[in-house]
Protein backbone atom coordinates (compact mmCIF):
# COMPACT_ATOMS: atom_id res chain seq x y z
CA UNK A 1 0.00 0.00 0.00
CA UNK A 2 1.28 3.44 -0.84
CA UNK A 3 0.26 6.73 0.68
CA UNK A 4 0.74 10.44 0.05
CA UNK A 5 1.71 12.42 3.15
CA UNK A 6 1.82 16.15 3.71
CA UNK A 7 3.43 17.22 6.96
CA UNK A 8 3.27 20.66 8.49
CA UNK A 9 3.94 22.50 11.72
CA UNK A 10 2.13 25.50 13.16
CA UNK A 11 4.32 28.59 13.08
CA UNK A 12 2.71 31.63 14.70
CA UNK A 13 -0.80 30.47 13.78
CA UNK A 14 0.03 29.44 10.21
CA UNK A 15 0.67 25.89 9.04
CA UNK A 16 3.98 25.60 7.23
CA UNK A 17 4.94 22.67 5.03
CA UNK A 18 8.00 21.07 6.63
CA UNK A 19 8.59 18.10 4.31
CA UNK A 20 12.14 19.15 3.45
CA UNK A 21 13.09 19.97 7.05
CA UNK A 22 11.59 16.67 8.23
CA UNK A 23 13.47 14.65 5.58
CA UNK A 24 16.75 16.33 6.57
CA UNK A 25 16.11 15.69 10.27
CA UNK A 26 14.97 12.10 9.71
CA UNK A 27 17.90 11.14 7.52
CA UNK A 28 20.36 12.73 9.97
CA UNK A 29 18.77 11.16 13.06
CA UNK A 30 18.22 7.59 11.82
CA UNK A 31 20.82 5.08 10.79
CA UNK A 32 18.04 3.08 9.09
CA UNK A 33 17.36 5.67 6.38
CA UNK A 34 19.44 5.56 3.23
CA UNK A 35 19.26 7.87 0.26
CA UNK A 36 18.74 5.95 -2.98
CA UNK A 37 18.75 8.91 -5.37
CA UNK A 38 18.01 12.65 -5.38
CA UNK A 39 14.38 12.31 -4.22
CA UNK A 40 14.12 8.77 -2.79
CA UNK A 41 15.02 7.28 0.61
CA UNK A 42 14.66 3.72 1.89
CA UNK A 43 14.01 2.71 5.48
CA UNK A 44 14.19 -0.99 4.54
CA UNK A 45 15.22 -2.82 1.38
CA UNK A 46 12.99 -1.49 -1.41
CA UNK A 47 10.68 0.32 1.03
CA UNK A 48 10.68 3.97 1.90
CA UNK A 49 9.49 7.29 0.58
CA UNK A 50 9.93 9.68 -2.30
CA UNK A 51 9.73 13.48 -2.23
CA UNK A 52 7.22 14.75 -4.79
CA UNK A 53 6.15 18.30 -5.54
CA UNK A 54 2.76 19.55 -6.72
CA UNK A 55 0.87 22.86 -6.53
CA UNK A 56 0.65 22.52 -2.73
CA UNK A 57 4.42 22.08 -2.35
CA UNK A 58 6.50 19.06 -1.42
CA UNK A 59 4.93 15.88 -0.07
CA UNK A 60 6.07 12.35 0.71
CA UNK A 61 4.90 9.40 -1.35
CA UNK A 62 5.52 6.10 0.37
CA UNK A 63 7.05 3.21 -1.55
CA UNK A 64 5.92 -0.27 -0.50
CA UNK A 65 5.48 0.55 3.18
CA UNK A 66 3.29 -1.75 5.21
CA UNK A 67 1.42 -0.39 8.23
CA UNK A 68 4.49 -0.86 10.46
CA UNK A 69 6.58 1.18 8.01
CA UNK A 70 3.96 3.93 7.82
CA UNK A 71 3.80 3.93 11.63
CA UNK A 72 7.60 4.30 11.76
CA UNK A 73 7.51 7.29 9.41
CA UNK A 74 4.63 8.99 11.26
CA UNK A 75 6.15 8.35 14.70
CA UNK A 76 9.39 9.91 13.45
CA UNK A 77 7.50 12.98 12.21
CA UNK A 78 5.86 13.53 15.59
CA UNK A 79 9.24 13.16 17.33
CA UNK A 80 10.45 15.85 14.91
CA UNK A 81 7.43 18.01 15.86
CA UNK A 82 7.93 17.60 19.63
CA UNK A 83 7.01 20.84 21.38
CA UNK A 84 5.21 22.19 18.30
CA UNK A 85 1.77 21.64 16.82
CA UNK A 86 2.30 19.08 14.06
CA UNK A 87 -0.06 17.83 11.38
CA UNK A 88 0.20 14.85 9.02
CA UNK A 89 -2.40 14.58 6.27
CA UNK A 90 -2.40 11.11 4.71
CA UNK A 91 -4.23 9.80 1.65
CA UNK A 92 -4.21 6.20 0.54
CA UNK A 93 -3.17 5.75 -3.08
CA UNK A 94 -4.93 2.37 -3.30
CA UNK A 95 -7.60 2.56 -6.00
CA UNK A 96 -9.93 0.43 -3.88
CA UNK A 97 -9.58 2.57 -0.74
CA UNK A 98 -12.18 5.24 0.01
CA UNK A 99 -11.24 8.73 -1.17
CA UNK A 100 -10.56 10.52 2.09
CA UNK A 101 -7.84 12.27 4.02
CA UNK A 102 -6.69 11.10 7.42
CA UNK A 103 -5.37 13.90 9.61
CA UNK A 104 -3.17 12.96 12.55
CA UNK A 105 -2.16 15.78 14.85
CA UNK A 106 -0.59 16.44 18.21
CA UNK A 107 -2.59 19.70 18.40
CA UNK A 108 -5.14 19.29 21.18
CA UNK A 109 -7.38 21.83 19.46
CA UNK A 110 -7.93 19.50 16.49
CA UNK A 111 -11.17 17.67 17.15
CA UNK A 112 -10.93 13.88 17.35
CA UNK A 113 -13.28 12.78 14.53
CA UNK A 114 -12.49 9.18 13.51
CA UNK A 115 -15.73 8.76 11.58
CA UNK A 116 -15.34 11.97 9.58
CA UNK A 117 -18.84 13.07 10.54
CA UNK A 118 -17.83 16.75 10.62
CA UNK A 119 -16.68 16.61 6.99
CA UNK A 120 -19.25 14.19 5.54
CA UNK A 121 -16.64 11.43 5.61
CA UNK A 122 -14.05 13.28 3.52
CA UNK A 123 -11.58 13.80 6.38
CA UNK A 124 -11.06 11.85 9.56
CA UNK A 125 -8.98 13.32 12.37
CA UNK A 126 -7.07 11.57 15.11
CA UNK A 127 -4.82 12.56 17.99
CA UNK A 128 -1.24 11.37 17.45
CA UNK A 129 -0.85 10.13 21.03
CA UNK A 130 -3.84 7.79 20.57
CA UNK A 131 -3.12 6.26 17.15
CA UNK A 132 0.68 6.20 17.48
CA UNK A 133 0.72 4.69 20.98
CA UNK A 134 2.31 1.60 19.45
CA UNK A 135 2.63 -0.19 16.14
CA UNK A 136 -0.05 -2.73 17.18
CA UNK A 137 -2.54 0.06 17.90
CA UNK A 138 -1.80 1.71 14.55
CA UNK A 139 -2.10 -1.57 12.65
CA UNK A 140 -5.43 -2.25 14.34
CA UNK A 141 -6.80 1.06 13.06
CA UNK A 142 -5.86 0.52 9.39
CA UNK A 143 -9.37 -0.53 8.32
CA UNK A 144 -11.01 2.41 10.04
CA UNK A 145 -8.46 4.92 8.81
CA UNK A 146 -7.77 3.82 5.26
CA UNK A 147 -10.37 1.18 4.39
CA UNK A 148 -7.87 -1.69 4.37
CA UNK A 149 -5.55 -3.62 6.66
CA UNK A 150 -6.44 -5.49 9.84
CA UNK A 151 -10.05 -6.60 9.91
CA UNK A 152 -10.85 -6.16 6.21
CA UNK A 153 -11.70 -9.82 5.63
CA UNK A 154 -13.82 -10.10 8.76
CA UNK A 155 -15.74 -6.91 7.97
CA UNK A 156 -16.34 -8.01 4.38
CA UNK A 157 -17.61 -11.41 5.52
CA UNK A 158 -19.95 -9.80 8.07
CA UNK A 159 -21.36 -7.49 5.39
CA UNK A 160 -22.04 -10.46 3.12
CA UNK A 161 -24.06 -12.32 5.80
Amino acid sequence: MDYMLSVSIDHNGTEQNVVDAFIAWYTDSSEHVSRVNHDTWYIAAGKGFRREVDDDGPALRTIGLDSAGLYQLLAAFFRFATGKKGYAAISSLDQDAPARVVLISNDSEVEHDPTGINSSGVMQSYQAAAVLAGVGVFEGLQQQMFGHGAGVTALTEEADD
